[in-house]
């Protein structure tokens, strides 16, 4: 499910109201939270998403994390194929809360999320979820790759005139 965008302010000065302090000049961050490749049940040799059973049965042991997985990576590919280090772009899993969190905070300051918006991509959050600028984007499905580009593009282009997206 793709998040609908609140309002859009960014043809407001960021820094009105604020003294006119202008948003430090930081790079885009994209998250996409997905599920790492890693054994999930409780054996050692027969967990892992994209194994196959014991005893060489043929049948993948977790095919739909292995399709979810894959959808990151053409998402990954995407948005590193056309904007570069203009981006940064980090894969991380949702249960990896030592990470994660400080990301997100990190980014709810960098780009002035307000605290509700903040609360609802803490809260909203899942496997296949889009955090753009500290903002939940989609959750639950992955985004098609042009739908996703075109956003990262737009928060490109902010960046550039100097102004944050929101």
């Amino acid at each position: 499910m793709v998040v609908p965008e609140t309002e859009d302010r960014s043809e407001r000065d960021p820094g009105e109201g604020r003294g006119g302090a202008q948003p430090p000049d930081h790079p885009p961050s994209l998250i996409l939270v997905r599920e790492w490749d890693q054994n999930v049940a409780s054996s050692r040799c027969c967990g892992r998403t994209d194994g196959e059973f014991l005893f060489g049965s043929g049948d993948p042991t977790f095919p739909e994390r292995r399709e979810r997985m894959e959808g990151a990576g053409v998402l990954y590919r995407a948005v590193q194929e056309r904007f570069g280090d203009e981006v940064e772009l980090r894969i991380v899993d949702p249960r990896n809360f030592v990470s994660l969190i400080p990301l997100l905070l990190r980014d709810f300051f960098r780009y002035r999320v307000p605290p509700r918006e903040a609360l609802a991509t803490l809260s909203g959050f899942t496997v296949n979820s889009v955090i753009l600028n500290g903002r939940l984007r989609s959750r639950g499905e992955w985004p098609d790759a042009e739908w996703l580009t075109l956003h990262v593009a737009a928060a490109v282009r902010d960046r550039q005139r100097g102004r944050t997206r929101r």
